[in-house]
């Protein structure tokens, strides 16, 4: 195989790849989708593999790693993270989300208080606790063509960036990062 194929499901979604190894090896990857056409496994070439977990919504509720070799204590088409975490055996990132009204301590730079749609990356790692990795925020309510977007994000070492869309008077869009805290 001097090239690599993709193969793909009547939908259009890829579900194997296979592609040029060393020495004339073949590595495939290949994926699963569920009822509702959502990405819920991917073994890779090395044999490692990911499930996907969704919330009620849809919405990415965190994945679960395996390593090449290791075995999966859980149906990976059907499975939840809370059940998955009890076993304390995988790399777990897990994707929690709330709702939280503040003005995140950011008024000095002109964040009103107002609603924020809040979500954080967790990681697990075996036979440890869990490390929240990333938060991030994204504003709700207040919009105006003064700040049509603003999402803060604030990563493990307390590094905090603000992005703010807005539109001009000639309605063309700008966009505006600070960056404050730690590194």
């Amino acid at each position: 195989m001097t090239e690599s194929v993709t193969r793909k499901d009547f939908l259009g979604r890829t579900v194997i790849t296979e592609r040029a190894g060393y020495g004339g090896s073949v590595l495939v990857t290949s994926n699963a989708f569920d009822a509702a056409g959502r990405l819920v496994f991917t073994r890779n070439h090395d044999g490692s593999a990911v499930a996907y977990a969704y919330d009620a919504l849809g919405g990415s509720a965190g994945t679960v790693k395996a390593g090449a070799g290791q075995t999966l204590d859980f149906d990976p088409l059907d499975f939840t993270l809370a059940g998955v975490s009890a076993l304390d055996k995988y790399v777990i990132e897990e994707t929690p989300s709330w709702k939280e009204e503040s003005d995140l301590g950011l008024s000095a730079h002109g964040v009103p208080d107002v609603w924020w749609d809040c979500s954080a990356s967790v990681s697990r790692l075996p036979g440890q606790g869990a490390v929240t990795t990333l938060i991030s925020r994204v504003q709700l309510t207040g919009l105006s063509p003064a700040c049509v977007a603003r999402a803060v994000t604030t990563d493990a070492d307390g590094v905090t960036v603000i992005t703010t869309e807005s539109l001009d008077a000639a309605n063309a869009g700008r966009t505006l990062t600070r960056r404050s805290g730690a590194g």
